[in-house]
């Protein structure tokens, strides 16, 4: 069978499921058959509680989906893919029943004991490496089971990673509400999130990006490397971000220049696993499954001491271990359009803004960017001028977001562009 046809079939599959669900899904009100013990969580999807069946005692999660924010559709989609995952050991069993009452969608799952992945942080400490390694074997385990289907999650959090014991020696992916087929053109989301990848963070309406599992690898990377220490590496995967900006130059630098701060955590075999993970180009990630091979190297740096540089900065790094919620609007509007493409091949760049002059060369002049949209010239002398690049073909090897370095040297000039690529 080809990779058309099989990626047919499970699609088939799907909308197979997706109408015998809507057919045979009834009406009936929770506590016609259960009493709601307590809630277990909330979010902006709606919330779980733990229901007791009155028939036979047994404990479930019910997941309540409000009418008035989701779709019947997607409810029905987000059922279906739960069942058909459910073979998976390390994917939350879904019962094979849903229903509506008549402000809810309802669905029926196993119970996670001991909570979620995220009940476990301890901010600034963060998670025994042992137990964050069998997580990442389990988790991997099933993101790599969903991948062959053509899945790819979209949601990888702590949040989102159940867990059987304390111990995390049986730990469960879930909420599958966002999971989508690969190569789906997907929008762009509400809110940015510390675990979304850089080319979804940049993404603008009505712009849209083509679903790759690379995805899911790039916010599994965060959720390692979060769980370990107790912080964020970032709040946003954006030039706006100064950790993030850290990380990026670090990373492009080869990691010959000094290492941030956050990352001194860590030993030099999980910087090479890492620095496979979170590659800014989505196709030079590595697999799901290949994180498995850093599982038997150590991953914290045991020499690693703190150190505190000023009051401000430590209020920069402290990141909250907390749901995001969305800023405001205008907030992610003002966001979304540091970093942008335009129509067509012609994508342009600049730097920071300088006083405006007229442009003299100089030696040794560094200049630094990202990719935004294009902008009138503005000529500058300092070494922070604004520098606008204008391609007309191959632009499509640096998605937006990517970084430049420019560099003005005895009257030649050479640039930069993305991951070992120079143009002069």
């Amino acid at each position: 069978m080809s990779a058309i046809e099989l990626s047919l079939s499970k699609e088939r599959a799907l909308t197979d499921l997706l109408l015998l669900t809507a057919e045979h899904m009834v009406t009936m009100e929770i506590a016609e058959h259960f009493d709601v013990l307590r809630e277990l969580g909330r979010g902006t999807y709606g919330q779980v509680v733990l229901g007791k069946h009155r028939g036979s005692d047994a404990t479930v999660a019910l997941k309540l989906l409000p009418k008035n924010r989701i779709l019947r559709q997607s409810f029905l989609l987000e059922f279906s893919t739960s069942l058909l995952l459910s073979a998976h050991p390390s994917i939350i069993t879904t019962l094979i029943v849903a229903w509506q009452t008549v402000d809810h969608y309802i669905l029926a799952q196993e119970v996670a004991p001991a909570g979620s992945l995220h009940s476990l942080l301890i901010p600034e400490v963060g998670i025994p490496e042992a137990m964050v390694k069998r997580c990442v074997l389990q988790v991997t385990s099933a993101l790599d089971y969903m991948h062959g289907l053509g899945l790819v999650h979209r949601d990888i959090k702590p949040d989102n990673i159940m867990l059987m014991d304390p111990e995390c020696r049986c730990v469960k992916l879930s909420d599958f509400g966002l999971t989508t087929m690969a190569g789906t053109s997907i929008p762009s989301m509400n809110c940015i999130i510390p675990y979304m990848a850089p080319e979804l963070c940049c993404l603008r309406k009505p712009e849209t990006l083509f679903l790759h599992p690379s995805l899911d690898v790039w916010a599994m990377a965060v959720v390692i490397v979060t769980t370990l220490t107790g912080f964020f590496p970032w709040k946003q995967a954006l030039p706006s971000d100064r950790h993030y900006k850290d990380f990026y130059w670090w990373q492009m630098s080869g990691y010959s220049s000094p290492v941030p701060g956050y990352w001194q955590r860590f030993t030099p075999e999980a910087v090479q696993g890492i620095k496979e993970m979170l590659s800014f180009h989505p196709l030079r990630r590595c697999s799901i499954k290949n994180i498995q091979q850093y599982l038997d190297v150590p991953w914290k740096a045991e020499d690693f001491v703190a150190v505190v540089s000023s009051e401000s900065e430590v209020e920069e790094e402290e990141l909250e271990l907390q749901e995001h919620s969305s800023e405001s609007e205008a907030e992610e509007e003002e966001l979304l359009q540091l970093v942008h493409s335009s129509e067509g091949d012609v994508r342009a760049m600049e730097g920071e803004v300088g006083d405006e002059e007229e442009v003299v060369q100089e030696e040794d002049l560094v200049v630094e960017g990202v990719v935004i949209q294009p902008e009138e010239v503005v000529e500058h002398e300092r070494a922070d001028m604004e520098l606008i690049l204008v391609f007309t073909e191959g632009i499509e090897d640096f998605p937006p977001g990517t970084s430049f370095r420019l560099e003005v040297k005895n009257g030649e000039i050479t640039v930069t562009l993305g991951p070992e690529v120079e143009a002069t």
